[in-house]
Parts: C-alpha cells; sequence; structure tokens
C-alpha cells in the first residue's frame, strides 16, 4: 500500500483526498483559535505548520432534472432499481444511508424517513 504524504488513511486503507485534509486542518485551526482567544492556549501551534491538503476541491457531475427523468424512464421495468434510485436522487441520501434504511425508516403519515443511519463495512 502506497503511503499518504501525511500518513492519514480511511478504515479500508485509502488516503484522505487532499480537500478533505485541508478542512480537517481548518477545522482544528479554528478550535485552536478559538482556545487561544478566550481560554489562555498560549500560542495556537497551527498556525506555526504548513497548511495540509489542497485548495481545489475535484469536480463533482450531477445529473439534471431532465437527464435523471430519462434514465428513471429507461429502469422503470426493474421495480427494486426504479425505487432505489428515486430514493436517492429525490432525497439525496447517500449509499450507506440507503442500505441502513427499515421499513420503520418511513413514516407513510408525514411523508418522511428518519433516523437516518449509515452501513458500513469493515474489511480484514
Amino acid at each position: 500500500m502506497a503511503k499518504h504524504p501525511h500518513g492519514a488513511h480511511t478504515n479500508d486503507g485509502k488516503p484522505y483526498s487532499a480537500t478533505y485534509l485541508r478542512t480537517l486542518n481548518n477545522q482544528l485551526t479554528a478550535i485552536l483559535n478559538h482556545a487561544e482567544r478566550y481560554y489562555g492556549l498560549s500560542s495556537n501551534p497551527a498556525m506555526r505548520t504548513v497548511k495540509m491538503g489542497g485548495k481545489e476541491a475535484r469536480t463533482m457531475n450531477f445529473w439534471t432534472k431532465d437527464e435523471y427523468l430519462r434514465f428513471s424512464d429507461a429502469t422503470v421495468d426493474a421495480p427494486r432499481t426504479f425505487v432505489i434510485f428515486e430514493v436517492l436522487y429525490w432525497t439525496g441520501i447517500r449509499e450507506g444511508e440507503l442500505l441502513a434504511l427499515t421499513p420503520d425508516s418511513f413514516d407513510w403519515k408525514k411523508s418522511t424517513i428518519a433516523g437516518l443511519a449509515t452501513v458500513c463495512w469493515t474489511v480484514s
């Protein structure tokens, strides 16, 4: 397995993205700034380090509504696939959240999905 320059990896051994590392670095700096300002931290150690990660996030492509509707029409004869993609597209939940849904997750009277959880696997 190739080493990440900062040694940070997800549970499955993949390196975190540069923009994720940058976000973590910014959050830590903000917490330490707060501690310096309000709780007497002598100096923020994050200010003396080089920022991690990258500024530029990778581009994400999304379907337009028309593109999705064309796809949806093509899956209407496969009910399971149709319902899965309808829930993903119209609610915006992630794959792991979808996989964690149970019949109790749905409130049909309120037309809501509640108690979202995430499914994840550990590979050893």
